[in-house]
């Protein structure tokens, strides 16, 4: 008698190991739990030119991935105009798959609005990787000093690369940002 539960114990340990084991292996065969595929080091740094109260401007931002989770990731954005730099770090929770399907939130929260972007036309552009096809997508929004701005990017049709960014003040300010370096194997 005891010998017939000690194996009935044994057989659902066994049963039950199993069925954890068929259960997990199907996880990872389901794609909609598709795991987090941005790295920390992943990084797009883009050269600014624009207007500013009438004056030429210049400078650089860089967007850096500085920390991951499973199921989130820490991008740091650094704007340097005119040798004045800001630096912010916005945490994006929930994250899943790789950049096409976090670009949006990413680039689009250059734009100081939660809203999301309305996708436009795709034309062809040139840019330093080539001849893309491009889609425009726009937020408006008003600036932290009160000013209306429209904020549009646009992402490669395929990869969803951010080639081009572009800030268009009420006031007639406009910032261009031109993708020049980026470290993400997609966007290569």
């Amino acid at each position: 008698m005891k010998g017939n539960k000690v194996r009935r114990l044994v057989i659902i340990s066994v049963l039950a190991v199993i069925c954890g084991a068929i259960i997990f292996m199907a996880m990872l065969g389901n794609s909609s739990v598709e795991k987090l595929q941005v790295v920390q080091g992943d990084q797009l740094q883009y050269s600014i030119t624009g207007y500013e109260s009438g004056n030429d401007v210049s400078g650089a931002m860089t967007i850096m991935v500085t920390k991951t989770t499973p199921s989130s990731f820490t991008a740091s954005y650094s704007i340097t105009i005119d040798d004045n730099t800001n630096r912010t770090e916005i945490v994006f929770d929930g994250a899943r798959g790789g950049w096409s399907s976090n670009v949006h939130n990413v680039v689009g929260r250059l734009s100081g609005s939660g809203s999301a972007a309305t996708a436009g036309n795709t034309s062809t552009y040139s840019t330093l990787f080539g001849t893309k096809e491009l889609t425009v997508y726009s937020i408006s929004a008003t600036s932290q000093m009160g000013k209306s701005v429209l904020f549009q990017y646009w992402l490669d049709a395929t990869t969803k690369c951010p080639y081009l960014l572009s800030m268009t003040y009420g006031n007639g300010d406009v910032l261009t940002f031109n993708l020049v370096y980026t470290n993400i194997a997609v966007f290569q």
